[in-house]
């Protein structure tokens, strides 16, 4: 209350200077806003000022202010932003850019963007661009990289914009759409492998961070507009965050929507997850008392949810809930939600707890995961006692996961490094080092380097990418000092970190090494990964290698490359696919590329398919293409595939692929094309056994075990891509 009422004073204060001051001015415009509105939605989190400026020094400041043009206001800001951070220099220069944009708006964002201006105090000046020029504004908006930033824009602009569900529509237009990852499934929980995931914005993106601070202005408010809106994926977003604000404020309204939701679509009940797990966080027991009768997916997340929450504060009662429950996978994976609470609650009794439960399998890790969020050092003490080495393993990988200071992760690190154990000391790869490297990367380097020939080349490695993921140049900077013995895995990993946000630096930066003998091995590598995001750019860097010396790797690449192109641009990629220089690499790129084309533009991939010069390589796209074809139509095999193979073993070679794959999914039809199309008496027996076969591993396989209820087995060999 006190911080409060000292920052209304404050405001209170400036508002009025500001009003004698530049009302006066005839060369000056009246400020549309006091200067306390810049920071309304920020005013009970922000710190209390020092001390509040003598009237003569406000006086005076704004004194300068309504005298001082565009140029000399620039310079003002310029020297304020110089400033230690506090609350009188943030005041002083959301007064400053308010200012500054009534005489030059557009100036006043740029500077704001140039002194890193943020909060509320960036958002009012967007805000003021907004009221003479929206469509610029919202133009503007996709062009701010930090997300934090544009969320705070966004805000603004929401309110000058109407506060309504046109506004949030426009805003989250663009935000929706500079979202680089677009949709992603997250479950709400980090815990448990039963909750079901939802459709939302990443967590940190602009759209997310927006929906979740607008929604906390005003929550019903938020959740009213919010199932106003016309697109999905915005209003997904949006009402998850108004319930999870709801929550927070008026829980019995979100317990009234879980009575009154049991039924819905997926969608509209995934909205509910973050709102869930808000109402575990105070009410477990109501949680779990509420959630009977409700959907699947919306059930399991509340209990896994709520007995995390209850297994943290009465295990007792969370054990007597699970042994309610029937026994099956829900109830297998709940009891490892709780063992990871108990343990974060009482170490010893939760160990003794977990082995009087029969041995289950990764029971006692999820302890000690629990402990590792209170006392790495102990968990880790924990598992390193553990006789399984699988155990062992599982536990070992909660305990390095949890170190929160450089000193912690030091001492996970050198006891790792210290083990008689291989397989520890190589989990300092994929733990303690890559976590501690990705938040102090200083410090893990000075350790790393520090330890010289003790650390294993992965962990190199996997630090490289960590590094060179985040900061490329501080990566490289320290290439200089790596040990000969991990020279090759550190440049891997950190070209593939590199080349995650800009593949051409990193393949111009890895080229220098092109006179090593591990070049070929590490580029290869390189590729792989980049062929996920940029087949372009990885299909360019594998046509500098040596196919000869990268053998099977070069062929298995060709075809990642060429498949994961073909996503994007079918035609390039089977042109590159084609052009490939030897056989073996040829053929498996052609079936990607076929294969997934085929799957998107079946006319199109035919009609390349068909065009191709007469010999192995079409003939492996025409089986590709018969197969999918086979699949995704109920008609007989495509005569004009049949008719075009080069080899007389081709077609029957390509036809007996369709029936392995078809005998699992329809056994009449794959028995129809062997009386069409397969003559040969001994390759006829081969495919009656197939189907037979097939027919019987179907039926071994029982809902539950293996496959789910109502679906066939699938040969692992057999992978098909469906049309979208």
């Amino acid at each position: 209350m006190i911080r409060t009422l000292v920052l209304v004073v404050v405001g209170a204060a400036l508002g009025v200077a500001a009003t004698l001051f530049l009302v006066q001015r005839n060369s000056a415009s009246k400020l549309d806003d006091s200067p306390l509105a810049l920071f309304s939605s920020d005013a009970l989190t922000m710190p209390a000022p020092a001390s509040v400026p003598a009237p003569d020094v406000s006086r005076d400041f704004y004194r300068r202010l309504a005298d001082a043009d565009a140029r000399e206001l620039a310079r003002m800001i310029a020297d304020t932003a110089a400033e230690p951070p506090s609350t009188d220099r943030d005041l002083s220069l959301a007064v400053l850019l308010r200012r500054h944009a009534e005489l030059d708006v557009v100036g006043a964002v740029r500077l704001a963007r140039e002194v890193r201006v943020r909060g509320a105090a960036l958002g009012s000046v967007y805000s003021a661009w907004a009221r003479r020029a929206p469509a610029q504004v919202l133009a503007a908006l996709s062009t701010i990289s930090n997300p934090e930033d544009a969320a705070d824009v966004a805000l603004a602009l929401i309110e000058t914009l109407g506060n309504d569900a046109q506004a949030v529509e426009r805003v989250a237009a663009v935000l929706a759409e500079r979202d680089d990852e677009s949709l992603l499934r997250t479950g709400t929980v980090p815990v448990g492998p039963i909750i079901a995931p939802t459709v939302v914005a990443p967590p940190r993106s602009p759209l997310a961070l927006l929906a979740a601070r607008w929604a906390d202005l005003g929550p019903r408010h938020a959740l009213a507009v919010a199932r106003e809106l016309r697109d999905e994926r915005v209003r997904m977003v949006f009402e998850a965050a108004a319930l999870r604000a709801v929550a927070r404020v008026a829980p019995n309204d979100v317990f009234a929507e879980l009575a009154n939701r049991r039924s819905g679509n997926s969608a509209q009940l995934g909205a509910l997850g973050g709102a869930v797990v808000e109402l575990a966080r105070t009410d477990p027991e109501r949680v779990l008392s509420a959630v009977s009768g409700l959907p699947v997916d919306i059930r399991r997340l509340a209990e896994s949810a709520a007995m995390q929450q209850l297994a943290e504060r009465d295990p007792a009662a969370a054990l007597r809930y699970l042994e309610q429950m029937p026994v099956g996978m829900e109830r297998q994976a709940l009891v490892r939600v709780i063992a990871r609470a108990y343990g974060k609650r009482d170490a010893a009794a939760a160990l003794e707890w977990a082995r009087s439960m029969g041995g289950q399998q990764g029971l006692v890790a999820a302890v000690i995961g629990g402990v590792a969020e209170q006392d790495p050092q102990r968990a880790l003490d924990l598992a390193l006692e553990l006789t399984s080495p699988i155990e062992r393993m599982q536990a070992m990988q909660f305990a390095v996961g949890f170190a929160r200071t450089d000193a912690e992760a030091e001492a996970i690190a050198n006891r790792l490094l210290a083990a008689d154990d291989a397989a520890l000391r190589d989990s300092l790869a994929y733990g303690v080092v890559t976590t501690w490297a990705s938040r102090s990367p200083d410090s893990a380097m000075r350790w790393l380097l520090g330890s010289g020939q003790n650390a294993s080349p992965n962990v190199y490695q996997q630090t490289g990418q960590v590094l060179a993921m985040r900061d490329p140049r501080t990566a490289i900077g320290y290439s200089a000092q790596i040990p000969p013995a991990a020279l090759e895995q550190w440049i891997n990993g950190v070209a593939q970190g590199y080349a995650q946000n800009d593949p051409q630096g990193a393949i111009d930066w890895l080229r220098q090494y092109a006179g090593e003998p591990w070049y070929d091995r590490t580029a290869g590598m390189v590729a792989m990964s980049l062929a996920q995001r940029d087949g372009a750019a990885a299909a360019r860097l594998v046509d500098e290698l040596d196919a000869e010396r990268l053998g099977m790797q070069g062929q298995q690449l060709a075809s990642m490359i060429a498949t994961n192109w073909a996503n994007g641009d079918p035609a390039a990629a089977a042109a590159w696919a084609a052009d490939r220089r030897t056989d073996a690499e040829r053929d498996m790129a052609v079936r990607g590329v076929v294969g997934v084309w085929s799957s998107q533009d079946f006319a199109g991939a035919r009609q390349w398919a068909l065009r191709l010069p007469q010999g192995g390589t079409r003939d492996a796209a025409l089986s590709m293409l018969l197969t999918t074809s086979a699949y995704n139509s109920t008609s007989e095999l495509d005569a004009a595939i049949l008719n075009g193979f080069a080899s007389d073993a081709a077609p029957d070679s390509a036809v007996m692929q369709v029936v392995q794959g078809m005998a699992y999914n329809d056994p009449e039809r794959a028995r129809r094309i062997v009386d069409l199309h397969v003559t040969d008496p001994s390759a006829r027996a081969q495919a009656e056994r197939m189907i037979e076969a097939a027919n019987n591993n179907g039926r071994a396989l029982r809902p539950g075990v293996g496959i789910a209820p109502g679906m066939r087995a699938v040969p692992p060999s057999i992978v098909m891509q469906r049309p979208k």
